[in-house]
């Protein structure tokens, strides 16, 4: 699957699955050009997600230095609140819906034209299983990343004629920061210990595991490959067999 030759960007690229993401197309061959809220050096360009001058720049860069982008992988995301709906506030809502929803819609609105100047454009969007799978006290997040899923679907069909694929990647329970985080929460909103939760994430898994976040980056290496040409408004689920669909 080698992506030699081909243009990048990988929006939230700088750690967990958009770390292994961005080492995965480095290693196929592609010029990768990763992002990060937190750049504090030349090594990502420094995007804010939610501000619309600072989304608008990349645009810039790109023309400036490529002419063109062939891949567009969105991986920016917050988990949001852990809380029953009632206890979630309108700036928690908000805030949710704009980095893991809005972000994607103004990060593609941004790039589209540069797309449309590949041969064979890819947006990769990287969903949730929650999106798909409830989960308890995670409404907005489960909100964001459902909504996603349909936005990609919707522009698969809006810019096929341009030869821009648009796809979602759907993981479960990725082994790293987030999901500690998110495990820890979950385990003082029931009343139980971090090891309790953790094991019953666990055994969820017919395999008895968490996904590598190497298994997400093998998938986005492949849909931003030529092998893809034919897969589009597809949603992908990586979840060690928690979720099946």
């Amino acid at each position: 699957m080698s992506l030699t030759g081909r243009i990048c960007l990988i929006v939230g690229g700088r750690r967990g699955i958009g770390g292994a993401i961005t080492t995965a197309l480095g290693d196929a061959g592609a010029t990768v050009l990763a992002t990060s809220r937190e750049a504090k050096d030349g090594e990502f360009w420094s995007v804010d997600v939610t501000d619309q001058a600072s989304v608008s720049g990349v645009g810039a860069r790109l023309e400036a230095a490529y002419g063109r982008l062939d891949v567009l992988v969105y991986n920016s995301g917050i988990p949001g609140p852990t809380a029953a709906l009632q206890d979630v506030t309108e700036d928690q809502w908000a805030e949710t819906l704009d980095v893991n929803l809005t972000g994607a819609y103004r990060m593609c609105r941004a790039t589209l034209p540069w797309l449309a100047c590949s041969s064979s454009g890819r947006i990769i969007l990287i969903a949730s299983m929650t999106g798909r799978r409830p989960l308890l006290h995670r409404v907005p997040y489960a909100a964001s990343k459902a909504a996603l899923i349909g936005f990609s679907r919707s522009l698969a069909l809006e810019v096929g004629p341009k030869g821009i694929t648009v796809n979602t990647i759907s993981p479960g329970y990725v082994m790293g920061e987030r999901i500690d985080a998110v495990i820890e929460k979950q385990a003082a909103a029931r009343g139980l210990t971090v090891e309790q939760a953790r094991h019953e994430v666990v055994a969820l898994s017919p395999l008895e595991r968490m996904v590598r976040p190497e298994s997400v980056a093998y998938l986005v290496t492949m849909l931003a490959s030529p092998l893809s040409q034919d897969i589009t408004g597809a949603d992908f689920n990586v979840t060690a067999g928690v979720w099946m669909d």
